[in-house]
């Protein structure tokens, strides 16, 4: 079995089983990658803020909060020690402080009901 980036997929794939929606597994993915572009260009963080993509940036507010998975170390060492280098960058810029999981979620659940309600 391949080993998984993060224990959020892990989760996700187990859902997607659980509910025959192979669609969870397609999102779920795109945001792993999401992030790890966010952590390899910490950059492009203030333009998901300014583009209200909260999602993503409370995906990325876990990722932090859970560090780079050791298990990449073995796997594809090139890739763990891009993702340590841009945790070290994005916490020197201090995102690792602005950035909270739980309001972010708020934010993203508020922002799909004003675009549902719109519809």
């Amino acid at each position: 079995m391949k080993a998984s980036f993060s224990p959020h997929w892990d989760r996700l794939v187990r859902r997607a089983i659980r509910e025959r929606n192979p669609g969870l597994l397609r999102h779920g993915r795109q945001m792993e990658m999401t992030v790890m572009g966010l952590v390899q260009f910490p950059e492009r963080i203030q333009s998901f803020l300014d583009d209200e993509r909260f999602s993503e940036l409370a995906y990325l507010a876990e990722y932090i909060r859970a560090g780079v998975p050791p298990v990449i170390k073995h796997t594809d060492p090139v890739l763990f020690r891009n993702l340590t280098r841009g945790m070290a960058r994005v916490r020197a810029l201090g995102w690792h402080r602005r950035l909270k999981p739980g309001p972010l979620r708020i934010r993203a659940t508020a922002k799909r009901r004003r675009e549902s309600a719109r519809k």
